[in-house]
């Protein structure tokens, strides 16, 4: 709406001007030029707003609700109508002029006269559009959800890992980590990626899960998701240079801590065996908000929580 009375605005200043300096007295002469241009100013003036106000109205239509091919004629001519009166001025073209007020007028009426009819009409074909929706989907996504599904069932848990960790698509995060639920002992396998290669990985996983289903997280696994995590993040510190941690790798510890300590109703109830794990992360997150990446709000709040005194300064 700022936009388009912006544009009014400019187009009858730029009009005004080029009445009055004469470069439109063809398109209406009078005895007195004065008089002659005073309705010019007149004119154009109705015409440019009627554009602009008529294509605003145009475009609350919600013409995206419509049929093809309406929006893509309704978006076309809802920036051509003005353009149409913008050349018929600087060309002193009149029927130019003329041609797009009535163009303008034409097709705001029809479209709100014609869009309750043609927005049946959109809802019904719905499901046809959902179905073309999802087969293009599915297309997309083929190449990828063809591998998940060629990783055999014994393969474990570590295959799964990469699907887990994809940023799309997001079907194959879904299928990946459902897999991984339905593993009697996933909890065991996680637990021995943590102390490999992909300690990471497997922490976010875990983390994944225990965000699902707390209450079916054991608790030797947790306390060594906190062993896991405290290790990370020491290493994370102690790289640099061309070794520095990536901002996704930094991010997915924010994640993975963040879960661990809200699980816990309390967090000020922790043991203290992992309160070391803790402060070494909570020390970690502090430092890597140094170096270009802030780490979520959330993390740190929480980790705050966890190491301060219990109200009532009982301890811990």
């Amino acid at each position: 709406m700022g936009f388009s009375l912006l544009r009014a605005a400019a187009l009858v200043l730029a009009l005004i001007f080029l009445v009055a300096s004469g470069g439109l007295d063809s398109w209406w002469t009078a005895r007195n030029k004065w008089i002659s241009r005073g309705g010019l100013v007149f004119l154009t003036t109705l015409g440019a707003l009627l554009v602009v106000f008529l294509c605003g109205a145009l475009q609350s239509v919600r013409y995206d609700e419509l049929p093809q091919p309406y929006p893509v004629i309704y978006l076309i001519l809802v920036r051509a109508w003005p353009l149409c009166v913008m050349a018929g001025a600087f060309w002193r073209s009149r029927a130019l002029f003329i041609l797009a007020v009535a163009g303008a007028l034409f097709t705001s009426v029809f479209a709100n006269v014609t869009w309750d009819a043609l927005h049946e009409r959109y809802r019904a074909e719905a499901p046809l559009r959902q179905r073309e929706a999802d087969e293009a989907r599915a297309r997309e996504i083929a190449p990828v959800m063809t591998a998940l599904a060629r990783v055999p069932r014994e393969a474990g848990v570590e295959p799964l890992l990469d699907f887990i960790l994809r940023t799309d698509p997001h079907e194959a995060y879904w299928e990946a980590m459902r897999r991984i639920e339905d593993m009697p002992d996933a909890f065991e396998q996680l637990q021995r990626l943590l102390d490999g290669g992909r300690s990471l990985d497997a922490l976010y996983v875990l983390s994944k899960i225990a965000a699902d289903r707390p209450d079916a997280f054991p608790e030797a696994t947790e306390d060594r998701a906190w062993v896991a995590a405290a290790r990370i993040a020491r290493d994370m510190t102690d790289r640099t240079g061309k070794d520095a941690t990536p901002a996704n790798e930094i991010e997915r510890l924010c994640a993975s801590v963040d879960v661990l300590v809200y699980n816990r109703k309390k967090p000020w109830t922790l043991p203290e065996r992992r309160r070391a794990e803790l402060t070494t992360v909570r020390d970690w997150m502090e430092a890597a908000a140094t170096k270009d990446y802030s780490c979520s709000v959330a993390s740190n709040f929480v980790m705050d929580q966890a190491l301060a005194p219990p109200p009532g300064g009982e301890k811990p």
